[in-house]
């Protein structure tokens, strides 16, 4: 690494990455431990996780995303999206790993990028951004790897748009609360409790009381009593 620290610093952290890069499951999920302690220390400055973000290594590229996403500063949500740009076409595990890093940053300015891995039309996206441009393609006009790479993104990009509640995301997506994985179903019913989206009550209700999965007809019973109570007084400011 070519970074200016202490040299003790310096070396621990090559230490760890060497790890990290060609140790083993043991080896490595130690170098990964030891490293995050580095991240909450301050000890690992931003432009080294851009630099490990980028690492021709998958190990060190994806421990660097993950990174970023913990860091949840503008720039480190800049280079995820940046990312997002870079491998948009690409693996979808590598993918649903930048997925992860966005929901870890709790940061609005990705949601267009969320909404865009799944295909999902939003009128507001430009006002967010003007990072993704004019991408979009019909549904019909989708070719089959695509539409493969979205549903394997659907369950990240719900859990990802969990930890970042707004109700303009939570709208765009309402159709997810049919969708063939209960799991999907459980997440899309959270985003939009955690949204305050009330918009969905009568899918929700049917959820409730005819969905399959006991779990989802929980969640959905849960988001419904939340979204008829009122928000606590100091929150309706």
């Amino acid at each position: 690494m070519t970074l200016k620290l202490p040299k003790e610093i310096l070396k621990e952290l090559d230490d760890q990455v060497l790890l990290l890069s060609k140790g083993n499951t043991d080896d490595r999920a130690r170098a990964l431990g030891r490293l995050e302690s580095f991240e909450k220390s301050g000890k690992i400055p931003l432009s080294a996780l851009i630099e490990l973000s980028e690492d021709d290594n998958v190990n060190l590229a994806m421990y660097g995303i993950g990174a970023l996403g913990r860091n949840q500063s503008k720039d480190a949500v800049k280079k995820l999206v940046d990312l997002f740009e870079k491998y948009r076409e690409g693996d979808p595990l590598f993918l649903e790993t930048i997925v992860d890093a966005m929901g870890a940053t709790a940061h609005k300015d990705v949601l267009p990028c969320l909404l865009n891995m799944l295909g999902v039309e939003s009128g507001w996206k430009k006002k967010l951004t003007g990072w993704l441009g004019n991408r979009k393609k019909k549904t019909s006009e989708v070719d089959p790897f695509e539409l493969k790479r979205r549903e394997f993104l659907a369950l990240p990009v719900m859990r990802a748009l969990e930890k970042i509640p707004d109700a303009s995301a939570a709208k765009a997506i309402g159709g997810f609360l049919g969708h063939a994985d209960s799991l999907v179903r459980w997440h899309t019913i959270r985003v939009m409790q955690y949204s305050r989206v009330e918009d969905f009550k009568e899918e929700m209700t049917k959820l409730a009381e005819t969905d399959p999965i006991e779990t989802v007809r929980e969640a959905a019973e849960i988001a419904l009593e939340e979204l008829s109570s009122p928000l606590p007084e100091n929150m309706n400011n």
